[in-house]
């Protein structure tokens, strides 16, 4: 998600909609909220109460865990049905964000093959 969220912000939407399809929506609510607590913050006033719109019940906090799950699990058969390598692997390279932590430490790793 961090990926797709950074691509995003840096308008590659198609390398953001490989990483995790999910960065879309999530990034349209977010903006959304922030509109909205921005907003309510400088009228000093309440536009939208969320309480009496959507009431927090045990029901729908089980509701949300279960969709977040499924989408995770769909999420996860897409990369392995799709051979996606980079988001199986934990040690490929995190493109574009290989980091001079992760080279130094494969450098440290693989000093006898120089």
């Amino acid at each position: 998600m961090t990926r797709s969220l950074h691509l995003l912000l840096r308008c590659d939407f198609s390398g953001a909609l490989y990483f995790n399809w999910l960065a879309l929506p999530l990034a349209i609510v977010m903006v959304f909220l922030i509109a909205l607590f921005g907003a309510e913050m400088a009228c000093r006033r309440q536009i939208l109460n969320l309480r009496v719109l959507a009431p927090t019940t045990a029901r729908r906090l089980a509701a949300c865990a279960a969709t977040a799950v499924a989408l995770w699990a769909l999420h996860a058969y897409l990369a392995v049905s799709q051979h996606k390598a980079e988001l199986q692997s934990s040690r490929a390279a995190l493109h574009p964000f290989r980091s001079a932590a992760l080279i130094s430490h494969s450098l440290f790793l693989n000093r006898d093959n120089f």
